[in-house]
This record gives C-alpha cells, structure tokens and sequence, in this order.
C-alpha cells in the first residue's frame, strides 16, 4: 500500500501544505523557464498526490473530487502554474481508467505512476486504417506535457455513416513533436504548448468515444464498477480542477491587499483607515468565500448523486455548469476589485498581486470556465428553449 493511501482528508491537506513553502521558493524560476521544475514532480509523486484520482486497483488513492480541489486550492498558495499542472495531470488519471483495460495495461502495467497531458478539442483529424486510426495535427494548451508520458488528443473521425465524431486518442509523448509556443500572460510555468502529431498510428484499445467519456459511459465504467468517477459525466464536475486554482488565487488576493494595506499610507494616512479600503476588502473576501462554498457544494453534491446511481438529468447537469461558471465569476471579481483599488504599486513586476492578476486571467481565459458558456444553456432550458451549448 502507498503510504498516502490511508491518509484523511486533512492529512492530504497537509501533505498540500508542506510542498508550498518550496513551491513558492521556485515559483519565479519556474516563470523564468515556463515549466514546473522537476523538482515540484518528484516532491508531488513522492506525497502521492499526483495519484489522488488514479484507481485504486492500480495503486492510486480513488478519493472524492472535494479532496481533489482542496489540495489544488492549497497548493496554488506556493506556485499557481504548479496547481495547474498539478491539477490537469492528476485528473488525467480520471480520463485513462475510463479507456478500455488493455490501455489501462499499457498506460500503469510498466510505470503505475504514469501521467497523461491532454488537447481534449477536436483540432486535428484522423482517418481509418486496420487496427486503428491514423492522426494528424495540432493540439495546443497541452498543460504539464513537459512531465507527461502519454497525451489524450481529440480527432475528427468519419464514421460508418460518413458522419464525423470526436475520438480521444491516446498516444505516447514521443510519437508527437512538442512546439515550444508558450509565451504569455500568465500560468507561465504551466508549460501548456502545442503538440504535433503527423500520421500516428493510434490502436483500437487506445481510442475513446468523446460522448461516451462526457456521459459517464466510457469503458472503464465496466473495468472499475465501484468508481464513482467512471460513471462520472464529465461536464458534471471535471472544470472543478481549474476552478480551484482561481479560488486559491481569490485567497491569495485577499490576504496580499490586506498586508498591503496594514503598511501603506497615502498622504499621511494609512490605507487600511479608508472606509473604501474596508468595504473592498471584505467584499473580496465574501465574493471569495462564496465561490468556494459553491464549488464544494457542487462537487459534494454531484459526487453522491452519481455515487447513489441516480440518472443526472439535463436540468442538473445545466446547474452544475451554470455553478461552475459563476463560481469563477466570483473568485475573478474579488481579484479584480482588489487590484484595481490597490493602484500603481500593484502594476510592478514582482509584486504579489499583478502576478495573481496575471495568473488568474490566464486561468479564467480557459474556454470552458467563460461565465456566458455555462450561463446560456440553464437560462435556455429554464425559458422552454432548446439548451444547445454556444460552441
């Protein structure tokens, strides 16, 4: 047994803590480079968190999302680009056990501690060919590919019918080519760049029906029966993991412009003496901890639905998304807020807050966390209208 596989939840949240002294320490380097330091993995495999979600059949932990998203939250008080990565490469660990048991082998049978990037949108193609599917393209923001043995890309594919489908293609790092185009605002260390496949041979074991993985009805489902997250549709829960690290940087925001302001004065008068001071902060921190009670509220509650075997309605499955965007809503007006009261000291390079500006409208760029995209289709459906996504 993995020595974290007992831990409780506060015990992991430790373990979280205990890594932010040293990823704080790296975090300007880790920018400098545009990559999580090798150092950060190995510290995160040897806590085991990085198998937080992995099965438990392979030796992983199979806790619940809400100790998922509570370690990522505390990790990103050390290193926002960490908590990123972090995240996308142990919830990846959910993606591989939905594949069939033969991929499964392959992936965890040599190296259980294998991890997966992903480029989930469909922005190559595939064609048919025996035994599989043949690849091309190119697949950006593949987040913590620098640390990744394998890739999950999505493809068109023709079907039967002549009708295109998305297939999740699951393909080993060294058959792509890695583009080093990462250069931007924030989540700098996240590493996220562009993977190119030319003609890769993808085996049939090793390919996913895209709406079945959204549904919760994915192949795995039959290998881990007892898994929650196997049945899990995806939409229902999965964007949690980016949430989380705009959450943890609300709280970073609040605790920064709080010590800023203790110390700073403005023409002989302290800052934290200004009634608008006051009122932003605690504003802030409300809007903060709101978006943190939704989203825990959102992975508690959607965890036990699923885990009790009732079907996910559209209706919930529209408020979960609906829930998801506004929490990020939330966690990026607090950030905001505090920036733009805190004036040209926060425009320096260096300071604690531009980089929790830069980090979360990084974050918050993610298409899938866009308030409008996950708002529309709830006010659709509640208005008798047909609730089709924007994209």
């Amino acid at each position: 047994m993995h020595a974290a596989q007992g831990a409780g939840a506060a015990e992991l949240i430790e373990r979280a803590a205990a890594l932010v002294p040293a990823l704080r320490a790296r975090a300007a380097a880790a920018n400098a480079t545009r990559q999580v330091p090798a150092e950060t993995i190995a510290e995160l495999k040897r806590s085991g968190l990085l198998r937080l979600l992995q099965p438990s059949v392979w030796g992983g932990l199979e806790r619940d999302y809400v100790d998922f998203v509570d370690v990522i939250r505390t990790l990103t008080q050390g290193c926002a680009s960490s908590a990123w990565v972090y995240g996308v490469l142990t919830e990846h660990s959910w993606v591989l056990a939905s594949y069939p048991e033969a991929a499964q082998r392959e992936v965890w049978g040599a190296d259980a501690t294998a991890m997966s990037c992903a480029s989930l949108v469909p922005t190559g193609s595939g064609e048919r060919v025996a035994g599989g599917v043949r690849i091309g393209g190119r697949w950006p923001f593949a987040s913590g590919c620098d640390h990744a043995q394998w890739a999950i890309l999505g493809a068109l594919v023709a079907g039967d019918d002549g009708k295109r489908g998305v297939l999740d293609c699951l393909v080993p790092i060294g058959a792509l080519t890695v583009v080093d185009d990462w250069h931007v605002l924030g989540l700098a260390a996240t590493g996220s760049k562009t993977l190119v496949a030319d003609g890769v041979v993808v085996p049939e074991h090793r390919l996913l029906r895209h709406e079945d993985l959204a549904a919760g009805r994915a192949p795995g489902r039959a290998v881990h029966p007892a898994t929650t997250l196997c049945r899990m549709p995806r939409s229902f829960i999965a964007s949690l993991t980016l949430v989380a690290v705009l959450q943890g940087l609300a709280q970073r925001a609040v605790d920064a412009f709080a010590e800023h302001a203790g110390t700073r004065s403005v023409g002989g008068r302290r800052a934290a003496d200004s009634e608008i001071v006051q009122l932003a902060l605690a504003e802030a921190a409300a809007e903060a901890d709101t978006s943190l009670l939704l989203a825990r509220r959102t992975a508690i509650a959607n965890t036990r639905l699923v885990a009790d075997g009732e079907t996910v309605s559209q209706e919930r499955l529209l408020t979960a998304r609906r829930d998801i965007a506004f929490a990020v809503k939330l966690a990026r007006q607090a950030i905001d807020r505090l920036y733009a009261l805190s004036g040209a000291h926060a425009i320096y390079d260096g300071a604690p807050l531009q980089l929790v500006f830069r980090d979360a409208h990084a974050a918050a760029a993610h298409l899938f966390l866009k308030w409008e995209i996950g708002a529309l289709p709830y006010g659709k459906l509640r208005l008798g209208l047909p609730a089709e996504m924007p994209f």
